[in-house]
């Protein structure tokens, strides 16, 4: 009865005014003005674009939409900084490499009206070489046999967030997945929207590898210390399904090629980084 009121509450709160939304991008390095600009053109009123990180290259623009915060930090800390400065509705988290389609924004925000305070985006994962090809479509088979945890909510209700404590500033992979596990805990309403959201790869063997091996190394260090072995091996366990689903996809043979080679590599990186460490232990 009282999560029932809760909600109530909520709705009648949300339809009763102009409802915004702060996309909060932790950015390294340059910035691509065509992607700002994209971003500014489909921003509700009111809204705004908080680029938190070490920003190299000076944005020179007039609009008061763009919030820089410049501060060197790790990508959880990054979000926390932009959590802590809006005071919008609405956050979305978004990467620098994705790109929303035209009318997610407004389609969150239709949502959250309706008393979901939690929110996943479809992913369309867009590769431009056989590589870069090769992970779209591990990523993309890994959304669609793992629906519970294969896309983890990129826009929550700034609320809720708050009440959460944001995310865990020590981690630096999965720190996403470990946020949405003590939101999940509180049984909050989810949902889907119809827009999706593009996510464009990576298109060097060496860049795509680097960034495997960051995630190993994270993995294996701070992130299997703040999350349990089970919900670790909740979410990787279903990689069978997912390489099925994948060599039945309909990408060329080339492709499917590739996405074997790819997976094979970072699975020799993994075993290597779990006997490395097993040796530390050992002598040290």
């Amino acid at each position: 009865m009282c999560l029932l009121r809760k909600e109530e509450d909520l709705m009648l709160e949300s339809s009763s005014k102009n409802l915004t939304i702060a996309v909060i991008t932790p950015v390294m390095g340059r910035i691509r003005k065509e992607w700002l600009s994209y971003l500014q053109s489909i921003l509700p009123e009111n809204s705004k674009i908080i680029l938190v990180g070490n920003i190299t290259i000076p944005i020179h623009s007039s609009s008061d939409k763009i919030v820089i915060l410049s501060e060197k930090c790790n990508r959880s800390k990054a979000r926390n900084l932009g959590l802590l400065f809006c005071n919008e509705d609405l956050v979305f988290f978004l990467d620098f490499d994705q790109l929303p389609s035209k009318e997610l924004l407004k389609e969150a925000i239709t949502v959250f009206r309706e008393g979901y305070e939690v929110i996943k985006i479809p992913e369309r994962f867009i590769g431009r070489t056989l590589w870069g090809k090769a992970s779209a479509l591990w990523k993309a088979s890994v959304q669609m046999v793992d629906r519970k945890y294969g896309c983890i909510p990129r826009i929550y209700s700034r609320r809720l967030l708050l009440e959460v404590g944001g995310f865990d500033k020590e981690l630096n992979v999965l720190e996403d997945f470990e946020l949405y596990l003590r939101i999940k805990a509180k049984c909050v309403k989810e949902a889907w929207t119809k827009s999706p959201i593009y996510h464009f790869e990576s298109n060097s063997l060496i860049e795509i590898l680097k960034k495997s091996r960051f995630y190993i190394d994270a993995l294996s260090s701070k992130a299997r210390r703040t999350i349990s072995a089970r919900e670790v091996l909740r979410k990787y366990l279903k990689s069978i399904k997912v390489f099925v689903h994948a060599m039945a996809s309909k990408e060329s043979m080339d492709v499917k090629l590739c996405c074997v080679i790819l997976n094979v590599i970072k699975m020799v990186m993994l075993i290597f980084q779990i006997i490395s460490s097993i040796v530390r232990q050992t002598l040290f």
